[in-house]
């Protein structure tokens, strides 16, 4: 049997290292953590001549206008044609206001998704969709 005991106290004093270094590791992360909370309190005190608030606004601007781009296809009592459905995703076509364009809705109700077929017309009331024919098709030639 040999006993290294040089061996075994090297290896005990880097296990003891790698403890150190991580508590000093996550300590400093923490300080980080503190710094950027400090920051970010000390940015809603501070007024637009600063760049990065001009940054964050533009940020929060360009999310409200993607909100408003999203309200506007969704419009209170329209009626929507399903014109595709494939790989999960469904792209509607305003059949009431009849846009020179479709988008993708990624808002579909869980219980619609099975029925929110191709040719079905769709109609947004209270804020969500609801089906309003499974022959959509019919709707759309029959004009």
């Amino acid at each position: 049997m040999e006993l290294n005991l040089f061996k075994n106290k090297k290896e005990n004093n880097e296990s003891k290292n790698i403890v150190e270094d991580f508590i000093n590791e996550l300590t400093s992360f923490l300080n980080k953590k503190s710094h950027i909370v400090q920051q970010s309190a000390d940015v809603e005190n501070e007024t637009s001549d600063n760049p990065s608030f001009e940054k964050q606004e533009n940020f929060f601007n360009d999310n409200l206008k993607n909100n408003q781009n999203i309200d506007k296809n969704h419009i209170e009592g329209h009626l929507y044609f399903v014109t595709s459905d494939r790989n999960n995703q469904i792209f509607l076509w305003d059949f009431t206001d009849k846009p020179e364009y479709e988008f993708e809705e990624k808002n579909i109700p869980p219980e619609l998704k099975d029925v929110a077929k191709e040719g079905a017309m769709l109609k947004y009331e209270n804020g969500t969709f609801i089906l309003y024919s499974e022959e959509g098709y019919d709707m759309l030639f029959d004009e």
